[in-house]
């Protein structure tokens, strides 16, 4: 019981930093009517892009809030490292898009021919969002590359009465995990827990 009670009052525990770190444009130095602006320029389909951690999910969770918000039906797809492939239910809820918001986390893990299907499928939806380490088919919305000062931002907001003890080793970190947010926050969870 210890190291759960440790956990839900670690101010880096991951359900607590997720909760408290909804997207911020300003943080990438644009606002969510320039966002909104282009994504109606290209259409509603593009590409978000950038490196692990960078933000991704994060910015198409908020898209995806917004979209909602609007009224809007929205089918969320995730892929990863470990599930490369739709199921034959996510299949069919592509087929059954005309009229709804298809965001996808993770497109670069589809083979070719399931990459090919999903567009031609998608061509019947409202508008796509993908999320991808670099430019794909779609045109690119936003390139994700965060510097340390977005990473001290977050600390910032999820535990600012703890931001002095973890800032010293934040440019170490920042150099370790090349850049990824979400692996650095799991670090001062690690770092809060051994003190």
């Amino acid at each position: 019981m210890p190291d759960a009670v440790n956990a839900r009052s670690n101010p880096f525990a991951t359900d607590r930093t997720e909760l408290l770190l909804s997207y911020r444009p300003e943080w990438i130095g644009t606002t969510k009517e320039e966002l909104l602006a282009k994504w109606q320029q290209l259409d509603q389909r593009a590409t978000l892009t950038g490196r692990h951690g960078a933000g991704k999910s994060t910015l198409l969770a908020w898209f995806r809030q917004h979209l909602l918000q609007q009224g809007q039906q929205v089918i969320h797809l995730f892929l990863n490292r470990q599930s490369k492939s739709f199921s034959e239910t996510d299949w069919q809820k592509i087929r059954e898009a005309a009229g709804k918001f298809i965001l996808l986390d993770g497109e670069e893990q589809l083979g070719w021919r399931a990459r090919r299907r999903f567009y031609q499928l998608g061509q019947a939806a409202e508008g796509l969002l993908v999320t991808r380490h670099r430019p794909g088919h779609l045109p690119q919305l936003w390139d994700l590359q965060p510097d340390i000062a977005v990473l001290q931002r977050c600390i910032r907001r999820v535990a600012p009465d703890y931001y002095s003890d973890v800032e010293p080793h934040l440019p170490q970190w920042w150099q370790k995990h090349r850049g990824n947010i979400r692996d650095i926050l799991l670090e001062c969870y690690d770092f809060h827990r051994s003190r």
